[in-house]
């Protein structure tokens, strides 16, 4: 069956017109956009520790996460408005490896933060803080842990090694680049064809409207 010229041409257009789109997106996909990490530091689960060593100590571990340009980082303060604060003390405190992971899921984050610390110092002038300092890597289901059992005084070198170790080891992280304009280009072409057929059948129309031949009649 031989189609009519318009649709022949028009069929020849969308296969050319969507070939050029999966080329067009294929190359798209090569090029995925590097992305900043997401991060959520949801805080450290403290024993017999005072209060503004607490503080201080969380805040150093918040201030090292945030100044890595390549980090979105999610705070404590944040990470409660979104997850219950016995959920978090449960999570923390074994901690719980599971638990770790359904946080990291309910916040949409790549990576958790947190640590388990305790003070067993004998000496009250002085705080001894044992315990660890974790990451957890979402995407891969892995609980990386940082061991600690340091003075407070002594924690600089432990600290540095901890950056090192469990921050700068952070990989980059890309997302697919969204594109539109290629399926834009079809629905023109789309388009382009149709107002073409429709003015070549009206054209053929035109064309064969008249009066039929004249005969002699005797």
């Amino acid at each position: 069956m031989r189609y009519p010229m318009p649709i022949r041409i028009m069929a020849v257009l969308l296969t050319t017109a969507f070939i050029f789109v999966q080329t067009a997106s294929a190359l798209a996909e090569a090029k995925d956009v590097k992305r900043k990490a997401r991060i959520a530091f949801i805080g450290i689960y403290f024993e017999k520790t005072p209060e503004q060593t607490r503080e201080q100590f969380s805040r150093r571990i918040l201030t090292m996460l945030e100044s890595e340009p390549a980090f979105e980082v999610i705070g404590p303060e944040a990470v409660q408005e979104q997850v219950a604060e016995n959920l978090l003390q449960e999570a923390l405190a074994g901690p719980s490896k599971e638990l770790l992971f359904q946080i990291a899921g309910r916040l949409d984050v790549d990576y958790l933060y947190g640590g388990n610390l305790a003070n067993q110092s004998r000496d009250q002038s002085r705080v001894l803080l044992v315990g660890e300092l974790f990451r957890v890597d979402r995407k891969d289901r892995l609980y990386n842990r940082f061991e600690i059992a340091r003075y407070t005084n002594e924690l600089t070198d432990t600290m540095k090694k901890f950056q090192k170790e469990f921050i700068n080891t952070v990989s980059a992280h890309y997302q697919a680049k969204k594109t539109v304009w290629p399926w834009l280009v079809v629905a023109g072409v789309t388009l382009a064809g149709l107002i073409a057929m429709s003015l070549t059948r009206s054209s053929a129309n035109a064309e064969g409207v008249g009066p039929g031949p004249i005969t002699d009649r005797p």
